[in-house]
Order: C-alpha cells, then sequence, then structure tokens
C-alpha cells in the first residue's frame, strides 16, 4: 500500500449540534460584545457638549392681561460648563421666536458649571395661551476654570445648542 485510503470522518447528527451551537455562541456573543464597547469608545471619543434642564417656573408680576415676568431655574446637567444665551418664548400667529430674556440678578453669573443651578428672570412672556414653548440657548465652554468675561462675551461667535421645551401654566409642568 503505497497510498492509504484516506478516510473521511462524519460528524454525527449530536457533534454537528455541538459544533453549531458552540460557533453560533460564539458569534452572537463577539457581536454583541463589539458592538457594545465600539459604542464605548465611541462616545468617548466625541467631544462633551453642554446641555441643560429646566427646574422650575415660578411667577413673579404681572406687566397686563396678556404679558408677564416670571423666574426660570435652570441646572447644567453635562460635564461642561454652559454660557448662556438668549432664552426667546415662540409665538405661533407670526411665527416668530421673541426674545424674553435672561434677565440676570446681580449675584448670577453668566455661566452654569456642571451639577449647578441658575435662576433667572424672563421678562414680557406672552400668557394669552396656557401651552408656552421656550427655546433656550446657551454655548459650552470646553476649559477648566470658569469663563472670563471676554470669553463670555465671545461665545456667541460659535455655534450654539439650543433646548426646546415646553411650559403649562395651567397644570404647571415642564416638558423637555
Amino acid at each position: 500500500m503505497l497510498f492509504p485510503e484516506l478516510r473521511t470522518r462524519k460528524l454525527s447528527p449530536f457533534k454537528l449540534k455541538f459544533v453549531r451551537g458552540l460557533l453560533g455562541s460564539i458569534l452572537v456573543l463577539s457581536t454583541l460584545l463589539g458592538i457594545g464597547y465600539g459604542a464605548v469608545v465611541m462616545l468617548h471619543s466625541l467631544p462633551a457638549h453642554p446641555s441643560v434642564k429646566v427646574l422650575s417656573m415660578r411667577f413673579v408680576k404681572s406687566q397686563n392681561s396678556t404679558i408677564s415676568n416670571w423666574n426660570m431655574t435652570l441646572i447644567d446637567n453635562s460635564t461642561m460648563t454652559a454660557i448662556m444665551g438668549i432664552v426667546c418664548q415662540r409665538s405661533y400667529s407670526s411665527n416668530n421666536c421673541d426674545e424674553i430674556g435672561p434677565i440676570y440678578y446681580t449675584s448670577t453669573p453668566f455661566y452654569i458649571e456642571p451639577g449647578q443651578a441658575m435662576t433667572f428672570e424672563l421678562a414680557g412672556v406672552n400668557s394669552t395661551t396656557p401651552l408656552w414653548e421656550f427655546h433656550i440657548s446657551f454655548y459650552g465652554w470646553p476649559h477648566d476654570g470658569a469663563p472670563s468675561n471676554e470669553a463670555i462675551s465671545l461665545a456667541p461667535a460659535g455655534p450654539p445648542t439650543i433646548e426646546w421645551l415646553f411650559y403649562n401654566s395651567t397644570s404647571n409642568s415642564i416638558i423637555q
């Protein structure tokens, strides 16, 4: 016998199911772990972005039967300082966004640090309808420490982040 016959082995149905089950499980597990770790790596590679959340709205005073002043309290729920821009209220009849603030109190800075809250006044809020739409613009400060007055005045040159929210004055509820 110069060339012995090659023997081929057949997998039994039990062994075939075991191998398919093992390979399938490894493939699914590696795909899930790869996607999960990929998402975490991508999240950490993206630049930080500012984000604020409205904590409360409080009535201050009435200017007339349709216009009033309100206090708004925001919290910075991001990992970077947010420099405040303007707050405007959408007017559905004219499809404009009319600037109504913020009006700062003497002790209120023009920025919010992560985890901190700030309160400012909104003047000229149109209160003719129970549901109000506000657009809050702010700018990220990606540096350590508080921004200088010069940095605050230059912030509007960069692109703003805008949060939209709705306030129901009847139920005193904020939808963001």
